[in-house]
C-alpha cells in the first residue's frame, strides 16, 4: 500500500490585531478634515499576505479558501466535533482560524523543488483583545490538553493526531512592515 503524505507546515498561523488609519486634512481647502476611507480587515490582510514575489523565482503562492474548497476535511471548525479541547488544534491544522476573527485569509505556497510539498499560510484579524483571546485560550488549551493526542470527525470522516511535544516559541517575531498603498 503505498501511502502518500502531504507535508503541511504552519508556516504563519498569524494572527494579528490591525489598526486603522486616521484621515488628513486638506490644508488649502479649509474644509474639516474629513476621515479617509478605512481598508476592512479582508483588505489590510490582503496587504500583509505573503506573494510570490516575497518569495522569488521558482516558488507559487495561490489561494485556498478552505469553505470553497470540495475536497476538504471541514469548511468551518463548526463542523469539527471530537474532544471539545482538542478542536481548535484541528481547526488551525485545516487553515481555519481560532474564535471568530474579523476576517482571515489563506494561501498555499508551493516550490518547483519539492512538487507535493505545501507550506499553508493563515492570517486572521479580531477586535481588540480577542486575538490574545484565541491564541492563551483556545490555542494554548489546545496545546497543553491534547498533546497525548486526540481524534476529531467532520463530515462523516475521521481524523487521528498522534501525541506530540510542544515546543516553546519566540515571544514575538519582528518583519518588516509593508503598507497598502
Amino acid at each position: 500500500m503505498k501511502r502518500t503524505v502531504t507535508a503541511t507546515s504552519l508556516l504563519a498561523a498569524a494572527l494579528t490585531c490591525l489598526t486603522g488609519c486616521t484621515g488628513h486634512a486638506n490644508a488649502t481647502s479649509g474644509a474639516p478634515p474629513s476621515p479617509a476611507r478605512q481598508a476592512t480587515p479582508a483588505e489590510r490582510l490582503s496587504a500583509l499576505m505573503v506573494t510570490t514575489a516575497d518569495l522569488g523565482a521558482g516558488y507559487s503562492v495561490r489561494e485556498f479558501d478552505p469553505a470553497r474548497q470540495k475536497s476538504v476535511f471541514a469548511r468551518s471548525a463548526r463542523e469539527i466535533t471530537g474532544d471539545g479541547a482538542c478542536v481548535p488544534l484541528a481547526a488551525m491544522t485545516h487553515q481555519l482560524p481560532l474564535g471568530t476573527p474579523q476576517a482571515y485569509l489563506s494561501r498555499v505556497v508551493s516550490t518547483e523543488e519539492a512538487p507535493g510539498i505545501r507550506i499553508y499560510v493563515t492570517l486572521a484579524t479580531y477586535g481588540q483583545g480577542m486575538a490574545m483571546t484565541a491564541m492563551d485560550t483556545l490555542l494554548a488549551d489546545a496545546v497543553q490538553g491534547c498533546s497525548l493526542g486526540f481524534t476529531v470527525r467532520a463530515n462523516g470522516h475521521g481524523e487521528t493526531y498522534y501525541p506530540f511535544e510542544p515546543e516553546e516559541t519566540p515571544t514575538s517575531a519582528t518583519r518588516p512592515s509593508r503598507t497598502a498603498a
